[in-house]
């Protein structure tokens, strides 16, 4: 089965947020971060390789 091959190759530590990640997108939970702190993350990251200039 291809997802147990995936799930073999992701470090415990990272299972859990995906697992809850799985959840949020079949609506069983809310997201555990607002949209706000996704979107901070993305423009500081953007920012960090240069390619998002204020």
């Amino acid at each position: 089965m291809q997802s147990a091959q995936v799930c073999e190759r992701i470090a415990p530590s990272f299972l859990c947020l995906l697992k809850a990640f799985l959840r949020t997108i079949a609506g069983q939970q809310e997201p555990d971060r607002l949209p706000e702190h996704d979107l901070l993350v993305q423009e500081t990251l953007l920012r960090a390789v240069g390619t998002l200039v204020d």
